[in-house]
């Protein structure tokens, strides 16, 4: 049976043609072997140079461009001179499966050596086909037949001149079985990770996508064992012998037309990038950056995110399957390339601890943040509902002795209030409502209410006095507590009740609030939870409620609770009570939300509360000064012509206009500037005293330039009137 090896006519050609083994081809004669290698290379010689390697266009000789797909044999190149009967009888001390099938004199007076494979080898390139011939001879013992062997006969690509003596070993053939199983031993340890698709993709999503393309079974003993390093067959061409090895970058086989197969040759391009794209996406998943920062985060198994450091999240990348080292002709490795990605498709311009919200990205005030909020939804309400008191004894005696005998139906207003805040919570998007004043006594449980009731309902209770009063710029931590709270702050002068006031607004109509962590850029964000502000009745306490004359009184519900004797509870009781409450609450029908109203139901105010305000608005010292400086203006300056003359009994005067007059007065002006800084507090205190004075000041039609006030003749009057003081 005639063998044919491929081979090429000189060096510089790259067709391949078939010549028989062996040859019978004269090689010239050359006086030198500098001329010898010269002829070669000249495109007009025709003379054959055998290869043992195939490449994937079969018509072209092995190169980088044509990559080895199939290995026929293995040809060991001696160099030092060797006699070719001598090594013959030596070739008998070889095995009979790995004797060679043909020695071969070279120009140079060595030898050659051919070990022929009964069935080629199927490579995957180069490398693969390199590492196959390595292995051959060191099995073979070419080392040991003769002296010094080429170490590049191991090259794929390379080709022998097929001139000169040949001897046949007729019938040595290395048998098929002991190639499979040095291709085996190959394939076993080798990555194919260059020849791969470069794009990782978990086995189980191959072993879907198998399934599906090729039948449930096409794998022997089923999908279930398609495993990594798992035998089977060749089931996209019909072959049946177990000669398919899984790798992680594809199948492996020793016997057929490819040696490796890809999963993009098995399942598409398409498939691949699409599957790969997810399984990318999935990795990365929990990782975002936060770009106003420069830090990491990184989702813990609990649920909770938290800051990380680079090398933190390239060690949990590469438990994910993504490789730390750089690839050949790589500039950045797997890892980094995922970082990088992170970097650009998962920033976010800071961290917001929003509760009662499941989106994992927030946007506020044209920033994208990363909502790390735990406070996922208030508390649950119990399956079972009953009657009011019946499963909540204790919540049940706490509302019912709030208020006394509440004439003024308060237990509803405040009921009505908490149906707003839970039930729009408990759906998911909190909507705004009014701001809670209680006024009472002390131990009649107004801190106990916002605290401990509505902490444990709602998750988290901040105390916002420092923020309100400008003396923490910190807010992280208040931000992320639906409920904000103030018992019986400490308010020092008409400028911090001012600036309460103007709180209460801010909060509760603008919902604008500053979030900032330290050592962290601030920005503005929506709040939407509720403030509850608690006072004592005793004096000192109730200087700190505001004047409601400044828009702030349609924005909350004042309440004044009932004296009585306060009794505890145990936090066991309370927790178990809590969501029978809350299911009593939820089916009431009396307290079902309501339409129309802008902050959920309407603004209302005790009395007493609106008297306290009154009372305590901080006006008195300031309306004794402006009744002096009216009684002056009355006496020398009140005459018909006047700018300010309104009337024989009223004046009409702008609010910098009065400011100015009052602080250049000779007598009143040092007092008064020690107590009204500037214009603007200036109007913030007239309103209260409109409020508080109607029959002595009251507003007038505004002017282009701001606010005008009626002053009348009766002010002046009132200073001297010690049986009616102000």
């Amino acid at each position: 049976m005639s063998v044919f090896l491929p081979a090429i006519q000189n060096h510089t050609s790259h067709i391949i043609k078939l010549v028989a083994l062996p040859p019978n081809i004269e090689r010239p004669a050359f006086s030198q072997k500098k001329a010898f290698r010269e002829w070669c290379k000249l495109e007009t010689t025709d003379h054959a140079f055998v290869c043992m390697t195939t490449g994937e266009n079969e018509n072209l000789r092995v190169s980088k461009t044509n990559q080895a797909r199939k290995v026929l044999g293995y040809c060991a190149d001696y160099d030092c001179p060797g006699d070719l009967e001598v090594v013959a009888g030596d070739i008998k001390n070889l095995a009979v499966t790995k004797r060679p099938s043909y020695l071969q004199s070279t120009f140079s007076g060595g030898l050659r050596a051919f070990w022929l494979f009964e069935k080629a080898v199927p490579v995957a390139g180069n490398d693969h086909a390199s590492e196959i011939l390595k292995l051959v001879e060191a099995e073979v013992k070419a080392n040991w037949l003769a002296r010094g062997l080429d170490p590049n006969s191991t090259r794929p690509e390379l080709t022998f001149e097929a001139g000169g003596r040949w001897v046949e070993f007729e019938g040595h053939r290395i048998p098929a079985a002991l190639c499979e199983a040095w291709a085996i031993k190959i394939m076993e340890k080798r990555s194919f990770k260059k020849e791969g698709d470069s794009l990782d993709i978990p086995l189980e999503s191959v072993r879907r996508g198998l399934a599906a393309k090729y039948g449930e079974n096409a794998w022997p003993g089923g999908w279930s064992c398609f495993e990594l390093g798992a035998r089977g067959s060749r089931f996209w061409d019909g072959g049946d012998s177990l000669s398919v090895i899984v790798k992680p970058e594809g199948l492996v086989s020793f016997t057929g037309g490819e040696a490796f197969m890809p999963w993009s040759k098995l399942l598409g391009v398409e498939w691949v990038r699409d599957e790969a794209g997810t399984t990318l996406a999935g990795r990365i998943a929990d990782f975002y950056f936060d770009s106003a920062n420069g830090r990491y985060l990184r989702k813990f198994s609990s649920g909770d995110w938290n800051f990380t450091q680079k090398d933190d999240v390239l060690m949990h990348l590469a438990k994910k399957g993504l490789s730390r080292t750089k690839e050949e002709n790589e500039l950045i490795s797997a890892a980094e390339g995922a970082l990088m990605l992170i970097q650009e498709q998962k920033n976010v311009d800071g961290v917001l601890e929003t509760f009662f919200c499941n989106d994992e990205v927030v946007y506020s005030d044209g920033k994208k943040l990363l909502n790390v909020g735990r406070n996922k939804s208030p508390m649950a309400p119990a399956e079972v509902i009953g009657a009011w008191g019946e499963e909540f004894p204790w919540i049940g005696w706490y509302f019912d002795r709030m208020f006394g005998e509440d004439e003024l139906g308060q237990k509803d207003l405040i009921l009505r209030w908490l149906r707003h805040f839970y039930e729009t919570a408990f759906r998911g998007r909190v909507e705004y409502g009014l701001g809670l004043v209680l006024l009472g006594p002390s131990n009649t449980g107004k801190t106990f209410f916002s605290q401990t009731f509505l902490g444990k309902i709602f998750g988290a209770c901040g105390n916002c006095e420092f923020y309100m009063l400008g003396q923490d710029q910190f807010t992280s931590e208040l931000v992320r507590c639906p409920v904000w709270e103030m018992s019986d702050p400490n308010l020092k002068g008409t400028k911090e009740v001012a600036r309460m006031g103007d709180f209460l607004k801010q909060v509760v109509a603008n919902h604008r609030v500053k979030c900032r962590a330290m050592r962290q850029i601030g920005y503005d964000v929506d709040w939407h939870g509720r403030l509850v502000i608690s006072l004592n009745d005793d004096p000192e306490s109730l200087m700190s409620l505001p004047s409601f004359s400044n828009s702030a009184e349609d924005k909350l519900l004042a309440l004044v609770l009932s004296p009585g004797e306060w009794r505890g509870v145990a936090d066991k009781q309370l927790a178990t009570e809590m969501p029978h409450f809350l299911a009593w609450l939820m089916a009431e029908p009396k307290y079902a939300l309501e339409s129309g109203f802008r902050f959920g139901m309407a603004a209302w105010m005790h009395p007493r509360a609106r008297e306290i305000a009154a009372e305590n608005s901080g006006t008195d010292s300031l309306v004794e000064l402006l009744a002096g400086w009216a009684k002056s203006y009355f006496e020398l300056g009140h005459v018909v012509g006047n700018d300010w003359y309104l009337d024989e009994d009223s004046l009409l005067i702008g609010t910098s206009a009065l400011w100015a007059s009052l602080a250049e007065h000779q007598t009143l002006g040092v007092v008064f500037r020690a107590t009204c800084s500037g214009p603007r507090l200036f109007g913030v205190s007239m309103s209260k005293i409109c409020a508080k004075y109607p029959a002595f000041v009251d507003k007038g039609k505004r002017s282009n330039v701001g606010s005008r006030w009626v002053i009348k003749r009766s002010l002046a009057e009132a200073l001297d009137d010690v049986e009616q003081p102000f």
